[in-house]
């Protein structure tokens, strides 16, 4: 998995590089795992890069919000492309998380 990390602010922006599915998805969940244990309980899934999520994506992305839920943090799906956010609005994220459009919008 390529992937970056930036912070901005009080938010960690974690930009996983290709999209998430059974072949990569564990990486992505201990990548972020060790970010929330260093600390970092705001964290920007950046998604400008990603056209696909499988269900084992889905999956790992509930299991990211749960963890930061109980240490009180905050996961943000941002730059979200049309297809995805229809995704995610289908598994009712938008009810859980915060979605954008862009990575700007994250930060609102």
């Amino acid at each position: 998995m390529t992937h970056s990390v930036t912070r901005r602010g009080d938010f960690v922006v974690f930009s996983p590089g290709v999209d998430i599915d059974s072949s990569n998805f564990p990486e992505l969940e201990e990548k972020v795992s060790d970010l929330i244990k260093e600390g970092n309980l705001n964290i920007i899934l950046d998604f400008s890069q990603i056209t696909h999520v499988d269900s084992s994506g889905i999956g790992v992305l509930i299991r990211i919000h749960r963890q930061l839920k109980e240490k009180g943090g905050r996961l943000v799906l941002a730059a979200c492309n049309e297809h995805l956010r229809k995704i995610f609005y289908l598994v009712k994220f938008n009810e859980h998380l915060t979605i954008t459009a862009t990575l700007d919008e994250a930060f609102i």
